[in-house]
C-alpha cells in the first residue's frame, strides 16, 4: 500500500535548530566525535560509505518539524561537511533502521506509523541529492517492522518482524528488486514469537538470518536460520540457555563457507548479559565461541571483516572497569580463529549507545546516540577512530580543520610482487607485474569477466557476491574474493 508522502528537506550547516559539533586531534591520524541533534532525542542506526567517498547516515529525529519521530538521513562529504539532510514522515512516527546504496541513490528501510495506528515496514528510495523518489509500505494489516536491508544477488534482502499473519510475532523477510518490487515475501512462524534483526547473503549463495526466538516473557534463544535464495529454510539453530539470548548480526566468512554470529547471552552465574560471538561451520555448529563478561550489560551489534581478514566487532558495554561510566561503544578486533588483537572503548561519562559501524580505508566509523555530548536528551553520535582503530588523544577543544582529509583514503598504486589481491576499499583487482591474463568466474562456474592484463590494476563492476579469480603468469593461481 503506497500513499503520497510528505518530505521535508532542510539544508543546514551546523546552525538553526540543529547543533553540530566536531572534535579532532590531528589531520593525519585523527579521532573525533561528531554530534547532530536538537533539544529532543535523535540517533543514527546505520551508516554507509558510497563510491564517491561520501557518508550517508540513517536514523531518526524528534527535534525537527513538529511532534513525533521522523525518519532522518544525512549525507556528508569526506571533510564531514553536510551536503544535505532530509526528514521523512507521512504520519506521526517513522524511523530508518538501515540504508544501502543502489543504482538510483540510497534505499532506506525502517518503520512507519500508519493512520490505523499500526506500523508498516517502510521502504524509501532517495536520490544521491536527497530527493525522495518513491516510498512503499510492506507487511500486512497489523504491526510490521523493518530492521535491516542488504544487497544480495538479484536485488535486496529486507528483514524484520510482523504481527500481521498469525497470533504470535513472526520473523519477516522479503526480497525486492532495484525498484522496490517485492519478488517474494516470507514469514517464519512457530508457536513462539520470533524476529530477525539481520539478514545477508552468505559466501555460498545462501541467505542467512540472525534474530531471537522468544520462548516466554523471560526466556529467549539466539536464532540462526539458513535458507535458499527463495527463502526456503535449509537449517535453523538455536543457542543460549535461560534468560534473554539474542542475535543482532550475521556475517559470512569471506574465505570459506562458514559464518559469524554476534549478539548477547544471559549469564546465570553473574545474572548479567554478556556479549557473545561465534564462528559456525556450514551446518551451523559452533566452531568457537567468544564471550565478553563484565559486571554490567554487554552485547555485540555489528561486525565487519577488517584488515588482514580480522573480525572487527562493535557493541555496547556497561562497566566502569572497561571504559567510562554508563554505556559505552566497545570495539574489539580478533582473528578468524579467535586470537585476540585489541579492544577499545569510546564514549563519555553518560550513556552512549552504538548501533552500527563500517570500515573505511584508515579507520572505523561508528554511529549511535549519546547523552553525554550535544544539547538534547540524546543526540545522534558519529565516532571516527584513529587510523589504528584506537581512541587515544581525543580532543575536546579543537574543531575539525576543514582543510584536512577526514578519511585519509589510501591510494594503492602498486600491488605486491608475489601475489594478486582485491581491495574492497577501492573495488579494484591488483596484479603482480608478470601477470599475462585473468579470468573471473561465478560460484556456478560461468565466466563473468576476463582479458589480457595491460595494467597493474582493474576496476570491478560486478554484482555483490563471491567470485573466483584466476590469473596466469609463470603459474596459474586462483583466489576467492567477496564483493559487497
Amino acid at each position: 500500500m503506497t500513499t503520497s508522502s510528505k518530505i521535508l528537506k532542510n539544508i543546514f550547516l551546523c546552525a538553526a535548530m540543529f547543533y553540530c559539533t566536531a572534535m579532532s586531534f590531528s589531520q593525519s591520524d585523527s579521532s573525533m566525535y561528531v554530534t547532530l541533534g536538537g533539544v529532543f532525542e535523535d540517533g543514527f542506526n546505520a551508516v554507509l560509505f558510497d563510491t564517491d567517498s561520501n557518508l550517508v547516515f540513517g536514523g531518526y529525529t524528534s527535534s525537527q518539524n513538529g511532534n513525533g519521530t521522523k525518519g532522518y538521513l544525512v549525507k556528508t562529504d569526506s571533510l564531514m561537511n553536510i551536503l544535505w539532510s532530509v526528514t521523512y514522515s507521512e504520519y506521526s512516527d517513522a524511523s530508518f533502521e538501515d540504508v544501502v546504496p543502489n543504482g538510483e541513490g540510497y534505499l532506506a528501510v525502517g518503520k512507519l506509523l500508519n493512520p490505523s495506528t499500526s506500523y508498516d515496514v517502510l521502504l524509501a528510495q532517495f536520490s544521491e541529492d536527497g530527493e525522495l523518489l518513491w516510498d512503499k509500505h510492506l507487511g500486512g494489516n497489523d504491526w510490521d517492522f523493518g530492521n535491516s536491508i542488504s544487497p544480495i544477488s538479484g536485488g535486496f534482502l529486507i528483514t524484520g518482524e510482523t504481527y500481521s499473519y498469525s497470533e504470535n510475532a513472526d520473523a519477516y523477510a522479503a526480497k525486492i528488486d532495484e525498484n522496490g518490487t517485492v519478488l517474494w515475501e516470507k514469514t517464519f512462524s512457530s508457536e513462539f514469537n520470533e524476529l530477525f534483526n539481520d539478514g545477508r547473503e552468505s559466501g555460498n549463495g545462501l541467505l542467512m538470518f540472525g534474530g531471537e526466538k522468544k520462548l516466554d516473557n523471560e526466556n529467549s534463544e539466539q536464532w540462526f536460520v539458513l535458507t535458499d535464495n527463495e527463502g526456503e529454510v535449509i537449517l535453523e539453530r538455536n543457542y543460549g540457555t535461560e534468560g534473554t539470548n539474542i542475535l543482532h548480526a550475521v556475517l559470512a566468512d569471506p574465505i570459506d563457507e562458514t559464518y559469524f554470529i554476534l549478539g548477547e547471552i544471559y549469564n546465570t552465574n553473574t545474572e548479567s548479559t554478556n556479549a557473545t560471538m561465534a564462528r559456525l561451520d556450514d551446518m551451523g555448529e559452533v566452531m568457537w565461541l567468544d564471550t565478553i563478561a563484565s559486571s554490567g550489560t554487554t552485547k555485540w551489534l555489528n561486525a565487519e571483516i577488517g584488515r588482514s581478514n580480522e573480525l572487527v566487532c562493535t557493541g555496547s558495554i556497561l562497566d566502569a572497569g572497561f571504559g567510562n561510566q554508563g554505556n559505552d561503544f566497545f570495539i574489539k578486533r580478533i582473528t578468524r580463529t579467535n586470537s585476540f588483537v585489541d579492544q577499545t572503548t569510546f564514549g563519555t561519562n553518560n550513556d552512549d549507545h552504538p548501533e552500527h559501524f563500517i570500515r573505511i580505508a584508515n579507520a572505523y566509523i561508528a554511529v549511535g546516540r549519546t547523552d553525554g555530548l550535544g544539547q538534547g536528551q540524546f543526540d545522534a553520535l558519529i565516532i571516527r577512530t584513529r587510523n589504528n582503530g584506537l581512541d587515544e588523544n581525543f580532543s575536546t577543544t579543537e574543531n575539525l580543520d576543514a582543510n584536512s582529509d577526514f578519511f585519509q583514503r589510501i591510494e594503492e598504486d602498486t600491488a605486491p610482487d608475489s601475489d594478486f589481491y582485491y581491495s574492497d576499499i577501492t573495488n579494484e583487482l591488483y596484479f603482480p607485474a608478470e601477470t599475462r591474463t585473468y579470468s573471473i568466474y561465478s560460484l556456478l562456474g560461468s565466466k563473468v569477466m576476463g582479458s589480457t592484463v595491460n595494467t597493474r590494476k582493474i576496476s570491478l563492476n560486478l554484482k555483490p557476491g563471491v567470485y573466483l579469480v584466476q590469473v596466469n603468469d609463470s603459474k596459474i593461481s586462483t583466489k576467492k574474493i567477496l564483493l559487497r
